[in-house]
């Protein structure tokens, strides 16, 4: 349909895809993690306005997501462009209800971007049809339209739009393409739902016929005496290969298990037990606001501070409402299955009083016990104490019958007036600890 794309043979981006097969009026440009949709749609009557309002929504719309293209779509006043036609009104609704950005209208308001010059008439026909709309709104963004410049002889001009691309994690659905599939499978232990998947399983099996077709394939492997040196004649009557009988019991055994069991949401080990996805993206978000804030300078230094100050309050925010809720979740679950209680409670219980991190060295448990006495024998020899003051004790000595000495001896003792803390301060402090608990709880709470 008339879409070219050119590829910067410099871009250092090594993740690069262009996919042509979605549809015949876009093609879909995938660099990192980041979808460009490049479209052009033909004008009336070539392409109903409502079938071009179709493809547009049809796009699935993400925060890595940016549509460009010749649209032949007129705004009139939204863009600044002196005409509107129908297509333009249509999708001016529809950028308004999905609260897409437009950036002609943001950035270059009655810039046009297609000039065409009449000769019969002498005159110019100017029109604002090629537009960048992105869901999501891009950081330090611009737009250029070079109206000065003949791009291959074509009468709409060369638009740029340069912006920061923060780099963050990839979608959903790109994760999904990632990470392996997985299923609930512990629903099998329900024998209902076992029966239901046995079931599915054997009626696919059945209308695929693959009993039957790996029958005949193995009895033809077994007329053949050297399998290496068949050639397939035609491909479209040898087409029930190994590979392809594989692939089809892959897909029955999928089918299956989508329709039964259901699949399960991907879950990462090191999350802790309230994170969830929203979670994750804020905290994204967050570490892009931070990242942006160390590389800016001047006024968009400030800019995005406080960018990131708003983005790790609403994070806070959301961490504390989602341990709320998977708690009150939790204890739900427990009310319901009152048996399986006991062994979750318990296995808290020994989590939180077992210590896991033990003092150890390589000569064994009898040097790292001593080292530790050593160690705690220097913390408490009261060196860290403030300078005593010298006081001088006559005594006498009588241990001698008949004999006695005069005995001097000098020793040190502290003045209480230069102590940090009274009596007061050591009250105050033995009240605030918890009642009733254990002296390792009490411990660990002044630590």
């Amino acid at each position: 349909m008339g879409i070219s794309l050119f590829i910067n043979p410099n871009l250092k981006y090594e993740k690069l895809y262009v996919d042509t097969t979605k549809s015949e009026y876009y093609i879909i440009c995938t660099i990192d993690n980041l979808k460009i949709y490049c479209l052009y749609l033909p004008p009336t009557p070539s392409l109903e306005n409502n079938l071009a309002i179709q493809i547009i929504e049809s796009i699935p719309l993400s925060s890595n997501v940016i549509i460009c293209g010749d649209l032949n779509a007129r705004m009139g006043k939204v863009t600044g462009d002196s005409r509107w036609n129908t297509r333009g009104t249509k999708l001016c609704k529809t950028i308004r209800d999905k609260g897409i950005i437009n950036w002609n209208a943001k950035l270059q308001y009655k810039k046009y971007t297609r000039i065409n010059f009449q000769v019969h008439n002498n005159t110019t026909e100017n029109s604002i049809v090629d537009y960048f709309l992105s869901p999501q709104d891009l950081q330090q963004t611009t737009l250029t339209i070079r109206d000065d410049l003949a791009i291959l002889g074509s009468d709409h001009k060369l638009m740029t739009l340069s912006f920061m691309w923060d780099n963050q994690i990839s979608t959903e659905s790109e994760n999904t393409q990632q990470q392996r599939k997985r299923w609930k499978i512990n629903r099998l232990i329900d024998h209902d739902v076992a029966t239901a998947y046995i079931t599915t399983f054997k009626n696919q099996i059945q209308e695929k016929n693959l009993i039957n077709k790996l029958t005949t394939y193995l009895t033809y492997l077994a007329t053949i005496a050297d399998i290496s040196s068949i050639i397939i004649e035609n491909q479209q009557e040898n087409i029930d290969t190994i590979e392809y009988l594989t692939e089809e019991f892959y897909n029955t055994i999928y089918y299956s298990l989508n329709t039964i069991i259901t699949e399960a949401d991907y879950r990462p080990k090191n999350w802790k037990w309230f994170r969830n996805k929203s979670l994750q993206g804020r905290a994204n978000f967050r570490q892009a606001c931070y990242t942006r804030w160390r590389k800016s300078i001047g006024i968009q230094s400030g800019l995005w501070w406080s960018r990131y100050k708003a983005a790790d309050r609403d994070l806070k925010k959301e961490v504390k409402q989602a341990r709320t809720a998977a708690y009150h979740k939790f204890c739900e679950k427990l009310d319901d299955d009152h048996t399986a209680a006991i062994p979750i409670v318990k296995r808290i219980i020994n989590s939180n009083n077992k210590n896991t991190h033990r003092y150890t060295t390589e000569e064994g448990p009898q040097h790292a016990a001593d080292t530790m006495a050593q160690n705690l024998e220097g913390i408490f020899n009261g060196s860290n104490l403030p300078q005593p003051q010298n006081n001088t004790l006559h005594t006498t000595n009588t241990s001698i019958p008949n004999i006695t000495n005069n005995l001097t001896e000098t020793f040190n003792t502290y003045d209480f007036q230069d102590c940090p803390f009274n009596e007061n301060h050591i009250y105050n402090a033995i009240k605030r600890l918890p009642n009733k608990k254990t002296r390792a709880a009490i411990i660990s709470h002044l630590k």
